[in-house]
């Protein structure tokens, strides 16, 4: 793939990159690995779209991630970013640090982060990120939220409130036992921060804590998005 990126480096202006284990099997990428596959994107000098989704993985750490998330400054151009680690479980706070160190002109942001070690200490560090993205218009957020509290998902609403172009938000903290309305509330308090919001996905899987009390919040708080097209809640538990 490097040889290819490196051949491409002066026109190539989309990547899209998927590794991924199927029917049980892990994918087996390492840090060695990553760090050769960043060294070939960081000379992509035109590109704006990026795509790079790893999934099912015990082997990619921290020192891997990092490589791939120390890539934007070398990117100037870069407008859409698509960044998995689903199910790559030695991902920790660490990797959110690295992408909160970032500051760029992202129009479409994507992270999915599901089933990784992530805590309400990396969900700071994405709160700092997100502020400096002025100019995004798109957002879709998936967590780990077995690991992520009100604190987490607090700090993360009052980000969201300072995008002002924002026009799509997906919000999606999985297994989130330890979210509660206290989060719902401070969702409807962004909510009216964005009053033109086209698309609004909440989905809050494996939930417990959250009652009548905070879907009614954000019920009455949906009232008022008359620009919105289309609407998606999700907190099933089985």
């Amino acid at each position: 793939i490097v040889p290819l990126l490196r051949h491409s480096s002066k026109t190539l202006t989309k990547l899209s990159l998927n590794f991924g284990g199927l029917l049980g099997e892990y994918n087996k990428i390492s840090d060695e690995g990553l760090q050769t596959l960043s060294q070939g994107i960081t000379g992509l000098s035109q590109l704006t779209h990026l795509i790079l989704g790893f999934r099912t993985n015990r082997v990619i750490s921290d020192s891997g991630a990092g490589y791939i998330t120390q890539l934007l400054p070398s990117l100037p151009h870069i407008i859409t970013l698509n960044l998995q680690f689903l199910r790559c479980w030695n991902i920790s706070n660490r990797v959110m640090e690295g992408i909160a160190s970032n500051s760029t002109a992202l129009r479409q942001l994507t992270l999915d982060f599901r089933d990784t070690s992530l805590t309400d200490i990396g969900a700071t560090y994405l709160a700092l990120f997100l502020v400096r993205l002025s100019s995004l218009q798109q957002l879709s957020i998936s967590l780990n939220g077995e690991k992520i509290s009100d604190r987490g998902g607090c700090e993360l609403s009052d980000a969201i409130s300072c995008l002002s172009s924002l026009s799509h938000l997906s919000l999606c903290l999985s297994r989130s036992e330890t979210i509660t309305d206290k989060t719902m509330k401070a969702i409807s308090t962004m909510l009216i921060s964005h009053p033109k919001l086209l698309h609004l996905q909440l989905s809050f899987p494996f939930n417990r804590n959250i009652t009548d009390e905070g879907i009614v919040i954000i019920g009455e708080q949906m009232s008022k998005l008359s620009h919105l097209t289309s609407f998606f809640l999700s907190l099933i538990h089985i």
